[in-house]
């Protein structure tokens, strides 16, 4: 055999399937080279990491729809924790302010033709104000701050028959040994405030309604509802926990407080007379 065909059975031995003749002449292998073989091997390795890929879509598509379900409740869950949260807030303040003054709040007695029922004076009661005479009106503010209004405003708000606060002090600021108290203890956030358009805050859970139940003015507002910013018609809109202690009906002897929070089409009512949400028809 020459140097030349030793050097063929060489390569080909490398390559692992060639063949030589009689004559000791290299013949390459029914194959094809090296280089298209290759090429071959990697055509099939994408049809095959195609096949494997619509596979791993299918795989992430039955996963996903297991997890979504899973996640969703898991927000209900969370959802239904804060707003829990916010209710024993105010559970609380409406005790201290029992426990300080020997009653509990006074609510919004609702005038005859007063067409909002869901607008009360918790929240100034709870947080305390301070009144003054200027420009021939009574003025209040808040003791967190948060809100300055006067009387007629209130009588907007509330009807004729409120124009103002029991827990209030007199001359513009609180003195030391007041009996004003701040029961809420600056622990509001903002958006647990909502706002009437004469500027009277009122308390509200700070989980916004659909937007399916919001509204433009002057469109009349879904039952419960108010809105933060009323500068703004793109502002969130909340739920308004509502107060009964003149007659309360679920807690005769103290009072009735609720909120309706709108989670997948349902109205959970959250009251102090049930420890879980309850279902109910309508706000």
């Amino acid at each position: 055999m020459d140097a030349k065909s030793a050097k063929n059975t060489r390569l080909a031995a490398r390559e692992g399937s060639s063949t030589t003749d009689g004559a000791g002449r290299f013949h390459w292998p029914s194959e094809p080279p090296c280089g298209r073989r290759s090429r071959c091997l990697l055509t099939a390795m994408s049809a095959f990491s195609l096949i494997e890929m619509l596979v791993v879509i299918a795989v992430i598509g039955v996963l996903a729809a297991m997890i979504f379900p899973v996640t969703k409740a898991v927000n209900r869950t969370r959802i239904k924790s804060r707003a829990k949260a916010e209710r024993e807030q105010i559970v609380t303040a409406i005790q201290v302010y029992k426990s300080k003054r020997g009653h509990y709040p006074p609510d919004n007695h609702l005038p005859s033709g007063y067409p909002n029922p869901y607008v009360n004076q918790l929240y100034y009661e709870l947080a305390g104000t301070t009144n003054w005479v200027a420009n021939g009106g009574v003025y209040y503010q808040t003791s967190d701050g948060q809100s300055q209004i006067d009387g007629h405003s209130i009588s907007l708000a509330l009807g004729s028959g409120v124009s103002g606060f029991v827990n209030t002090a007199s001359g513009g600021s609180v003195e030391e040994g007041s009996t004003v108290v701040n029961c809420l203890m600056g622990s509001l956030r903002a958006d647990q405030l909502g706002q009437t358009p004469s500027g009277f805050k009122f308390l509200v859970c700070s989980i916004p309604l659909p937007a399916s139940l919001r509204y433009v003015p002057p469109t009349p507002p879904h039952l419960g509802s108010g809105q933060v910013n009323t500068n703004s018609t793109a502002a969130p809109w909340y739920c308004a926990w509502r107060y009964n202690s003149s007659s309360p009906t679920n807690n005769p002897n103290s009072y009735d407080l609720w909120v309706d929070v709108i989670l997948d089409g349902q109205t959970n009512r959250f009251s102090n007379w049930s420890r879980d949400a309850v279902i109910v028809g309508s706000p």
